[in-house]
């Protein structure tokens, strides 16, 4: 006899599966925009707080926090009670394909492209110790 299915178990069974790579760039993008735009909203930035009551308590303030260091994702009724009570569109909140899918070549580029010139030499060296054919790195 099969277990009876509850959404405890659904739940259990979807976060014990092994999470695509680019899950958590998607997380850490969407907070990023969340962030930048309760802190431009008008008149004034909005607190966390506030940000949580304008969305009718759907999303407490510890949860936008969480959203926003890219530790929670969210779900669709989520983005949109978010977007209303920013004012914005959905889309405004969440990040194009590109950049979430971005490879780790081009994560390393930004890297290097922000870095200090020490710590930019230091990746290139790295990043070209991996690119070299043959020896113990091939």
């Amino acid at each position: 006899m099969l277990p009876r299915l509850t959404s405890a178990n659904v739940a259990a069974i979807f976060f014990s599966m092994p999470q695509p790579v680019w899950w958590k760039s998607l997380n850490l993008l969407v907070g990023q925009r969340l962030q930048r735009n309760r802190h431009s909203a008008s008149p004034k930035p909005l607190t966390q707080q506030e940000l949580s009551e304008r969305t009718e308590s759907t999303l407490s303030r510890s949860s936008i926090a969480s959203i926003e260091r890219g530790l929670q994702g969210i779900s669709l009724a989520q983005l949109y009670a978010l977007a209303k009570a920013l004012n914005v569109e959905p889309s405004d909140l969440l990040p194009s394909g590109g950049e979430v899918f971005a490879t780790p070549k081009e994560g390393v580029e930004e890297l290097v492209r922000t870095s200090s010139p020490a710590v930019a030499t230091f990746l290139r060296k790295v990043q070209g110790t991996r690119t070299k054919k043959g020896g113990a790195n091939a």
